[in-house]
């Protein structure tokens, strides 16, 4: 990344770096809309755009406690 961003800047071209925190809000929203939404609306890179949505499809979650495991 910090490659990407310096060769980015050597050549003039405009950067920016967001930084997400993917936390339980994402398990409340319409992963979909949220997507079309990133897509038509702010127009995001569409490398960016894939990244996300395999970050937010097809994830399952579990958390582990001493012997105890919750349902997936």
């Amino acid at each position: 990344m910090h490659s990407d961003i310096t060769e980015a800047l050597d050549e003039g071209s405009i950067t920016a770096l967001i930084m997400l925190y993917l936390s339980a809000v994402f398990d409340v929203i319409d992963h979909p809309i949220l997507l079309m939404r990133l897509e038509l609306s702010i127009r995001i890179n569409e490398k960016v755009l894939i990244w996300l949505k395999s970050k937010l499809s097809d994830r399952t979650q579990c958390v582990s406690v001493a012997d105890k495991t919750s349902p997936i």
